[in-house]
């Protein structure tokens, strides 16, 4: 049973039950496949889930609610966005908008919107994870877990065949110092989407110009996270 990188959005098991509708023996099937992570608080003995990865697994796998089958909620890719390395790694690394993060999560999965990414994002959340790992704050067994729970959001990760061709203008548009950030905007530009960064001084260097560019810093439980 892994211990919570932070507390936000948890929630036990009572509550998933009846706030998700699932039966108590769906959520114990899904814990033993490995599918949903359990956590521990310090001197409590419930067990707890997190809110993004239930949202996560309703939509790509019918829960079975009480009394009857879960249908898949809404038509696939009935809306998309690009999030990127910054904004994914704020779920398993607490960092000042992590809770932010993690509810704007919650919220694009529970309406059953696409999470996108270039291929590029599993490396920089690896890289921002095994960095905590140098600095002696968290071990290995902990970094993979966080690998798992980023895995478990279930971006899918997408390429265009001019995907680093737009990044590499982009990235002079903007004068960036390096691609990497531009393979985001290239593949948002190429969705018609937004892009959700974390990153505040991306944000800021492309909000004049491309303000489907959003940062969660500026995400609030009341907003709407693709208007």
């Amino acid at each position: 049973m892994a211990q919570p990188l932070f507390d936000e959005e948890m929630l036990t098991l009572e509550e998933a039950e009846e706030q998700y509708g699932v039966k108590r023996s769906t959520l114990y099937r899904y814990i033993h496949q490995g599918q949903l992570t359990t956590y521990r608080r310090a001197m409590d003995r419930r067990v707890y889930l997190h809110r993004a990865q239930l949202e996560a697994l309703r939509r790509f796998r019918p829960m079975e609610q009480k009394g009857r089958r879960a249908a898949m909620i809404g038509p696939p890719n009935s809306a998309a966005v690009v999030v990127d390395a910054s904004l994914a790694a704020m779920w398993v690394l607490p960092e000042p908008h992590s809770a932010r993060a993690l509810a704007l999560a919650s919220s694009l999965l529970g309406s059953c919107i696409d999470l996108l990414a270039p291929p590029l994002m599993q490396a920089e959340v690896t890289n921002a994870v095994y960095k905590r790992v140098r600095r002696g704050e968290m071990d290995l067994d902990r970094a993979r877990e966080a690998l798992d729970i980023v895995a478990s959001f279930g971006v899918r990760i997408l390429s265009t065949p001019d995907l680093y061709h737009s990044a590499l203008g982009l990235a002079h548009r903007f004068g960036r110092s390096a691609t990497y950030d531009a393979c985001y905007l290239a593949l948002a530009e190429s969705r018609g989407c937004q892009v959700w960064t974390g990153d505040e001084r991306l944000y800021n260097a492309v909000r004049s110009e491309l303000p489907w560019v959003r940062w969660v810093g500026s995400y609030s439980d009341e907003s709407n996270p693709v208007n």
